[in-house]
């Protein structure tokens, strides 16, 4: 008996220890975290038997396990052995985020290994996604070095047509056996115009300039969205259309030539496309301070627009403050409202301002704001009649409900992302359940986008349900929290800044170049954070870390939050510049500020930042203790 016994204890550890070395018994979780390891640490043959085990015991992520294995051979030189991992994917997981993907890496792969034989593959590829120009091109270079150019020229030709990245590649390659036509390379820049691509339609009519007043229109329009103002002024120099006409004005304001251009709009005659213009010189001439010159072609504009009076009296009422005639413009708003302004709080608000700076109970006006809770009602002072909060309503008055199979499938393959530090993989997963996940399973998503911190979609939600706490959550509090205390600033202004620059996507990249949530330019984050390479920036930590140190210095500077947020769009420099012409207080500075962007932004972020304060404000103050 006491034999049997020993015998089986010593079993039981001998048991127990296998269980160990194999890794059975772990949670596949932590093996897969394991693997992950390696692949960062480039022990690629180490990860390899891990992924190769996980695949059995770990299948809701195998189609990833896959991916990661297939990766693990190309590194190692072994192609036949990811182009195998590679193919199951693609036949397997085709509903997967991967498949694409994959599919792509497979005819990479086989392209290199078996050339010809690669291009059934191809077909089927493109037989799903016929669009896509990199593999058009790649497969017209591919049939090239079989010495099938025939066929390679049909693909160059559908790429040459269709306006895309890859047209001048394959105008490029055409042009070899046929050059295409003026036309064809006209009908071309239109597309590509189309497709914002204006660097394509200089480099297109560099190679064959323009001979026609359509052809100089396309060359000037694309090097006036470069920023290339002189070479546009050139372009539209030839022109006597009107769209041509419109922006020689335009390239001359550009460049600085403001008398030019209050010459040549001067000589525009009284089209309505030409209206623009006329009202730009009108503002040029007030922010310069000559309000003579800009009330007496207001008058003339009146007489020659008719149909634009309501712009036109704003501005003489605006003008008419400025220069302190609070009657004049007091009348002129007064008049503005008689009818059914499409701008009527702007006018009520500014109405009670100019009551207000005459000595006159402005209250009034204040009480007859409609829009609740948007920029001239809190600017006025009004207070919500009760807190701003939401009464619930479906779907989201419900607790979270239990999940049928397939959707508690996708769910967990969620959250096992987000735990594996896999965050924007689970980010992209979550997001391909939005169009297509029935209603009584929202409050459980709503959940799983808390937890994983995808707060760009729990936007769009609120946007889509009109729920205040979804369209402005407090996305990365701990975070935000942590480095405004350090900075002394209101956590709620950095996340509205953050909101309205961003909409809280991390990987976000701006035309000019800002990066990340609070959408940082390289040279700011390098003299503020110390940051050595651009993608440090797509990191939530540091973007918000160096964020706030800056909009923290712009508040220190300005001491005024409207300055501030102003300075943190358009530059130090420009509000510099414009608070030196004079304001009597912030609301009269954020309503002449002449770039509309800025102007635009700086309304949107002090609208987000007193709606956060209604929703939030209280519940932070509780917690310390305010």
């Amino acid at each position: 008996m006491i034999l049997n016994k020993r015998f089986l204890w010593g079993f039981l550890c001998l048991f127990l220890l296998g269980l160990s070395a194999n890794g059975e018994g772990r949670d596949p979780r932590s093996t897969y975290q394991e693997a992950r390891e390696y692949l960062k640490a480039n022990k690629w043959q180490e990860a390899i038997p891990l992924l190769e085990s996980l695949e059995k015991d770990y299948p809701l992520l195998a189609d990833y396990i896959l991916f990661d294995r297939a990766s693990c051979y190309e590194r190692l030189g072994d192609l036949a052995g990811a182009v195998d991992c590679f193919k199951k994917i693609v036949v397997t997981y085709k509903n997967s985020p991967l498949y694409r993907k994959s599919f792509l890496k497979l005819l990479e792969l086989k392209t290199r290994l078996e050339g010809e034989a690669a291009l059934q593959d191809y077909e089927l590829y493109l037989a799903e996604f016929p669009n896509d120009e990199p593999i058009l091109m790649s497969k017209a270079e591919l049939l090239v070095k079989l010495g099938r150019e025939r066929e390679a020229e049909v693909l160059w030709q559908k790429l040459f047509v269709s306006g895309g990245n890859y047209a001048f590649r394959a105008y490029n390659q055409l042009k070899k056996v046929k050059m295409p036509s003026y036309e064809e390379i006209k009908a071309v820049a239109k597309r590509l115009k189309e497709r914002e691509l204006y660097e394509l339609i200089v480099k297109f009519f560099t190679e064959t300039p323009p001979i026609d007043e359509e052809g100089k229109y396309l060359l000037g329009l694309a090097y006036y969205h470069l920023r290339r103002y002189k070479e546009a002024l050139l372009q539209f120099s030839f022109l006597s259309n009107p769209e041509g006409r419109y922006h020689y004005a335009l390239c001359l304001m550009r460049i600085g030539e403001r008398e030019a251009f209050y010459r040549y709009v001067g000589s525009l005659s009284k089209d309505k496309k030409f209206y623009p213009l006329f009202l730009l010189m009108v503002r040029m001439k007030g922010r310069d301070g000559n309000y003579g010159e800009a009330k007496d072609l207001l008058a003339q504009l009146l007489v020659r627009y008719p149909e634009k009076r309501e712009e036109i009296q704003w501005y003489q009422a605006w003008f008419a403050l400025r220069e302190g005639d609070f009657p004049r413009a007091e009348r002129i708003l007064s008049l503005l409202l008689e009818g059914n302004p499409h701008e009527r709080d702007k006018y009520l608000f500014w109405l009670g301002k100019v009551k207000s700076y005459q000595g006159k109970e402005a209250k009034e006006c204040y009480l007859r704001l409609q829009g609740k809770y948007d920029f001239y009602w809190f600017r006025a002072g009004r207070e919500a009649p009760l807190p701003l909060t939401e009464v619930d309503a479906p779907p989201f008055d419900r607790e979270a409900q239990p999940l049928p199979p397939e959707w508690e499938r996708l769910f967990k393959r969620v959250y096992d992302l987000h735990w594996l530090k896999m965050s924007s993989e689970a980010r992209q997963e979550a997001r391909l359940m939005r169009n297509i996940l029935p209603e009584t399973y929202l409050s459980n998503y709503l959940k799983l986008l808390y937890y994983i911190e995808d707060y760009w979609t729990l936007v769009r939600l609120g946007m889509k349900y009109d729920r205040p706490s979804l369209k402005y959550p407090l996305a990365f509090w701990d975070v935000v929290l942590s480095y405004a205390q350090k900075e002394k600033i209101d956590p709620l202004l950095v996340v509205a800044i953050m909101r309205e620059e961003s909409r809280f996507q991390r990987d976000a990249l701006s035309r000019a170049k800002a990066h990340g949530l609070m959408q940082l330019i390289v040279d700011t984050a390098k003299r503020l954070g110390g940051i050595r390479d651009r993608e440090e920036l797509f990191e939530v930590d540091k973007n918000i870390k160096i964020g706030v140190r800056y909009l923290s210095s712009l508040l220190k500077k300005f001491k005024s939050i409207p300055y501030a947020v102003a300075a943190y769009n358009a530059g130090e420099k420009n509000v510099e510049r414009w608070l030196a012409r004079g304001y009597r207080d912030e609301d009269e500075f954020i309503e002449g500020i002449p770039f509309e962007e800025t102007k635009g932004y700086v309304i949107r972020v002090i609208k987000t930042y007193e709606i956060m304060k209604g929703l939030y404000g209280n519940r932070i103050a509780q917690k310390e203790g305010r």
